[in-house]
C-alpha cells in the first residue's frame, strides 16, 4: 500500500524513446524532451490545454497504431509520473486497446504521484471500471493514492450497494498516508476531462 516506487532505468529509457519525446538540449547536453507540455495535463485546465491536446492528436494521426500502443505501454511501465500524465491525456482522447487498458490498471495498482489522474482516466475510458476498481480497492497491494482515488470515483460515479470490511480497512489505512486529497484531485480531473475532451 505504501511502498516506495522503484525506478528501473531501462524502463525509464524505453519511455523516453517513445513517439512522445524528441531530442533536445538542456544546459549544453543532449536530452529527450516531451513533445507536449505535460504540466498542462496535470490539472487539465487553463488556456494551454487545447494547444497541447492538438499536439497529441497530431501524434495520433502521424504514427501506426501498433507503435502508439507499444509506446503507451512503455509510458505506463515506467515510474516517472510525467510519462503517466502524458499517457492519461492521450488515452482519454480515445486511443486505447486491451493491452493499453491493462497497462493503465497495472500502473494504478503499482502507484504513481498522479494516481488520481490514472484512476479518473480508467473511469473515463474503461466500461469495466467498476469491477476492476473494486478488485484493486479490496487489495492491500494497491498503492494508497490509488485506493483513495478509487473510493472517491466509486462513491460519486457508481452505484455500489455495499462496501466490504476489507475495503473500509484499506481505505482508512490509505487515508492515513494520503496528504494530497487524492480523491478530490481524481474527481476534479475527471470533471476537467469531461469538459476538455468529451
Amino acid at each position: 500500500m505504501f511502498q516506495r516506487l522503484k525506478v528501473n532505468r531501462e524502463l525509464e529509457d524505453e519511455a523516453l524513446n517513445t513517439i512522445f519525446f524528441e531530442d533536445g538540449e538542456y544546459e549544453g547536453r543532449s536530452v529527450r524532451v516531451s513533445k507536449t507540455n505535460y504540466l498542462a495535463f496535470l490539472s487539465m485546465r487553463g488556456n494551454k490545454v487545447s494547444e497541447e491536446i492538438d499536439k497529441l492528436i497530431a501524434l495520433l494521426d502521424g504514427f501506426p497504431r501498433e507503435q502508439i500502443e507499444l509506446d503507451l505501454i512503455h509510458l505506463f511501465h515506467a515510474v516517472n509520473w510525467r510519462f503517466h500524465n502524458i499517457a492519461c491525456a492521450f488515452v482519454a482522447l480515445g486511443f486505447h486497446s486491451q493491452k493499453v487498458v491493462a497497462a493503465l490498471w497495472e500502473r494504478i495498482e503499482a502507484g504513481s504521484w498522479v494516481s488520481p489522474q490514472l484512476v479518473a482516466t480508467a473511469y473515463f475510458i474503461d466500461e469495466n471500471f467498476e469491477d476492476r476498481a473494486i478488485e484493486l480497492f479490496n487489495s492491500e497491494a494497491t498503492y494508497y493514492k490509488s485506493i483513495v482515488s478509487i473510493a472517491a470515483i466509486l462513491d460519486s460515479q457508481c452505484e455500489i450497494e455495499t462496501v466490504s470490511e476489507c475495503s473500509r480497512a484499506n481505505l482508512e489505512k490509505a487515508k492515513e498516508f494520503d496528504t494530497d486529497d487524492s480523491g478530490n484531485i481524481s474527481l476534479r480531473w475527471l470533471g476537467s476531462l469531461r469538459e476538455t475532451i468529451s
